[in-house]
């Protein structure tokens, strides 16, 4: 199956935990990508650019930023890869159904007042039954330590804390009925006009597949290469780092869909969740 025949838009989109002095969160880094059979095409910005910033990833206002860019939100069938954590390891759920346990625990954030790294490790701390004294302790998911990926309840040092933009994307996931969302891979995956799919994506493996590097990288040969079906990729160089991150999360969904379409279509007994294009590193 062709990615045309079954998504219309992928949402890329770059975590953050950081808040403004008012104690609201900052704008999420966002790119879109209009998925077509013959031009697939990042969706550009005002100024000829393909970074966006997006207030939130609340319902209500991902269907207003939609709708300023053209796209019918309720029309469309849309995958959102976001860097942020969707799953716990298996000790902290023993449900069969991981998506009611993640969703009653999206809930639990949003009804917290506030936001930021301090309310963020308050939260965590309270799912832990132990207080860890090692950072490297904290309990992680079997595809966390495949990839060496940090757990999410590692709060420190800040800039390997995936913690706090976390807790940010579950508030704001909070605002989705049960129903009006789907949670890779825990749904079975039917893409459906105006019900998005949530994918957990991560940045450096998104670099490692699609460019053999890192974002740091000024050499985008192998990511050019590999994704030329889109029109207008060699903007993707011209991003900052984190719309950086945002692109290639989006364009790991497109490559992924487009030559190994069969990996959203089967639901998963994997309680823990997973990481999106984990299956190319650990066979």
């Amino acid at each position: 199956m062709s990615a045309s025949k079954s998504i219309d838009y992928i949402i890329g989109v770059d975590q953050t935990g950081a808040i403004k002095s008012s104690g609201k969160p900052k704008a999420l880094p966002a790119c879109i990508l209009k998925v077509e059979k013959r031009n697939n095409k990042f969706i550009e910005n005002k100024s000829k650019g393909l970074g966006f910033n997006l207030q939130s990833l609340e319902r209500d206002k991902l269907i207003s930023f939609l709708k300023e860019i053209g796209v019918d939100f309720q029309a469309s069938k849309i995958l959102v890869a976001v860097d942020s954590v969707l799953g716990l390891p298996k000790s902290f759920s023993k449900t069969k159904n991981p998506k009611k346990y993640l969703y009653e625990k999206f809930q639990d954030a949003g009804s917290t007042a506030f936001y930021g790294f301090k309310e963020a490790e308050k939260y965590f701390n309270t799912l832990l039954k132990k207080k860890y004294e090692s950072l490297d302790e904290h309990p992680r998911r079997k595809v966390e330590t495949q990839l060496n990926a940090n757990s999410v309840f590692r709060s420190r040092p800040f800039q390997k804390n995936i913690q706090t933009g976390t807790f940010r994307i579950w508030k704001d996931l909070s605002s989705y009925a049960f129903n009006e969302f789907l949670l890779w891979p825990h749904d079975l995956i039917v893409f459906e006009k105006g019900i998005p799919v949530f994918v957990e994506a991560y940045p450096s493996l998104a670099w490692k597949i699609l460019n053999k590097s890192n974002r740091k990288s000024e050499n985008f040969k192998h990511l050019f290469k590999k994704m030329n079906d889109v029109s207008n990729i060699k903007k993707v160089q011209f991003l900052g780092g984190d719309h950086k991150d945002a692109a290639l999360s989006c364009l790991l969904a497109l490559y992924l869909v487009r030559d190994y379409p069969k990996w959203l279509s089967k639901k998963s007994s994997n309680i823990e969740g997973d990481i999106m294009g984990s299956f190319l590193i650990n066979g």
